[in-house]
């Protein structure tokens, strides 16, 4: 398709999941050699993006894990942030984003539906959702998190070792 009298504009094209059983998720939104899922990109006027490609797949990226204590116990309660390694996908609304997880009551979390890449993992005390939208505070969390690839298809297990009474608040 083409947008013949569009003035130049930053866009981010937002291929969200399609219901079904099991349902679908994007893993890519390619144009050309760029991947543009959750990423901006600039259109001009008159650009062809006929050759704009939507991945969908039924086997999203899983990440199955626990918080675990120095003494091998559960954690319970935490706030668990995962955010891809690719500061390019930091922006609301984007797969490689998703909301935090609360660690259950025996320190189990689960995060569906993630395109695969590599992200940080990270169990943090509290975490408000507007500072989710701040790239200076994800840079911030880099520096404690953990990094985890995640394969399309493939659940990734991680047990998360937590120093109780030491885990950051930002």
């Amino acid at each position: 398709f083409v947008f013949p009298s569009v003035a130049p504009v930053e866009v981010r094209l937002d291929a969200g999941p399609v219901s079904g059983s099991p349902p679908w998720f994007a893993t890519s939104v390619v144009h050309g050699t760029r991947n543009l899922l959750a990423a901006s990109f600039a259109l001009a006027e008159g650009e062809d993006v006929s050759g704009l490609v939507v991945w969908y797949s039924d086997r999203a990226g899983r990440l199955e894990g626990r918080l675990l204590d120095e003494l091998n116990r559960p954690v319970p309660g935490l706030a668990v942030l995962v955010f891809g390694t690719d500061r390019r996908y930091w922006v609301a609304g984007s797969p490689y984003l998703p909301q935090p997880e609360q660690a259950a009551s025996d320190g189990t979390f689960t995060f569906v539906g993630l395109p695969p890449g590599e992200y940080f993992v990270a169990a943090l005390v509290a975490v408000d959702l507007p500072m989710l939208r701040d790239p200076a505070f994800l840079e911030r969390v880099t520096g404690v998190a953990t990094k985890v690839e995640l394969k399309r298809g493939e659940p990734t297990k991680l047990d998360f070792r937590v120093n109780v009474g030491r885990s950051p608040a930002f």
